[in-house]
C-alpha cells in the first residue's frame, strides 16, 4: 500500500496518458492528412516553456546523430524525465509495427 506516500499532482499517470496520447493523436492527424511525410524533425515543447535563445535546428538535428530521441537534463524535479522540451526524427514517433 503506497497511500502513505502520495505522488505530487503533476506526477500522476493521468498527466503522462494525456501528454502521451496527444502525442500519438497529432502524429495520427499529421498522417492522415499526409503532411506527416514532410517534416524530419519533431519537437514536442511544453506550453510553459520558456527559450533563453532562438533554437537552432541544425544543431538539433546534429545532436540526434546516433539518439532517437534528445531531452534536457534539466527540468525534472520530481527525479523523473523532463517533459518540458523533447526532439526527435520522425521514424522515432512511428509505431513498431509501422515501417518507416
Amino acid at each position: 500500500d503506497l497511500s502513505a506516500y502520495p505522488k505530487r499532482p503533476e506526477t500522476v499517470i493521468h498527466n503522462f496518458l494525456w501528454m502521451t496520447w496527444s502525442r500519438v493523436h497529432l502524429r495520427r492527424k499529421l498522417q492522415e492528412d499526409g503532411a506527416f511525410e514532410r517534416y524530419d524533425l519533431f519537437l514536442f515543447v511544453r506550453l510553459d516553456t520558456c527559450f533563453g535563445q532562438v533554437l537552432d535546428y541544425a544543431d538539433i538535428d546534429r545532436m540526434l546523430d546516433g539518439h532517437d530521441i534528445l531531452m534536457p537534463l534539466n527540468g525534472h524535479w520530481s527525479g523523473g524525465w523532463s517533459d518540458q522540451f523533447c526532439a526527435t526524427r520522425a521514424p522515432a514517433i512511428l509505431p513498431h509495427s509501422q515501417p518507416s
